[in-house]
């Protein structure tokens, strides 16, 4: 979907069907922070510049929790992440408030830009 869409994928990202945690992130807010910091340092290993996703819980705990994770970790984690709707709306021309680009925590500055056109 992502290489249908006009971005490019990262077929050997291997995180891309990982769970964030969600589930797990009031009971055990510990393990599900893990989970998504395996999930963002896969992404900066195969240098992507964003992380797309089907799933709107994955979509938030994987971009709310950076600051959370960065101190716990010492990480300086800033990686944009954006639900499949969003890169669709900016797919098909939609400008970046149709596309809730304006809502993000971690602009997506790439997206931004595209939508900007």
């Amino acid at each position: 979907m992502i290489d249908t869409l006009g971005a490019e994928s990262i077929p050997g990202y291997e995180k891309k069907v990982q769970c964030c945690g969600g589930a797990l992130a009031f009971s055990e807010p510990e393990k599900s922070q893990e989970m998504v910091k395996g999930i963002i340092e896969a992404a900066y290993d195969q240098v992507a510049d964003m992380i797309a996703t089907p799933c709107p819980v994955c979509q938030m705990n994987v971009e709310v929790y950076q600051d959370r994770i960065n101190a716990t970790y010492s990480t300086k984690f800033a990686m944009p992440v954006a639900y499949y709707s969003t890169l669709m709306a900016v797919a098909y021309g939609r400008d970046a408030k149709d596309a809730a680009l304006d809502g993000r925590i971690i602009p997506a500055k790439k997206l931004e830009e595209l939508a900007a056109k």
